[in-house]
């Protein structure tokens, strides 16, 4: 029922409250996807994240056909930097290195009311919407 950019925000600030609450959980989960375990990789790729893919895909989709979205939209490029900003967040906000480099780059803001709308806003632009 949302629109495109109030679902992704709404996915941010889910993620971003989780990352704060569970962040050894976080942690764990970051930490056991990016192991270079033979093949473990893949295949939790493909296990953990085909729905997320599907889910992004679908709204990007739908938000074009809103006109929510442009329609030259490259979906898939906007699902993979939408995962990567939400991934990135979990960072920032579960582990001391990550929050410390969000420090550096925001200028020391890192509260998730003010940084999660300057990501949104920038995801915007990547869009192609103002």
């Amino acid at each position: 029922e949302m629109g495109f950019f109030d679902a992704i925000g709404t996915m941010m600030r889910e993620a971003v409250a989780a990352a704060e609450s569970h962040g050894e959980k976080t942690i764990l989960y970051l930490n056991t996807t990016a192991e270079p375990v033979d093949g473990l990789a893949e295949r939790l790729s493909r296990k953990m994240e085909g729905v997320t893919i599907r889910f992004y895909r679908s709204l990007a989709e739908r938000a074009v056909k809103t006109g929510e979205l442009p329609p030259d939209t490259d979906s898939t490029m906007l699902s993979f930097i939408i995962d990567n900003q939400i991934v990135a967040l979990q960072r920032a906000y579960s582990t001391r290195y990550h929050e410390a480099r969000m420090r550096l780059f925001l200028d020391g803001e890192t509260s998730p009311d003010r940084v999660i709308p300057r990501v949104m806003q920038a995801l915007r632009g990547a869009a192609g919407v103002r």
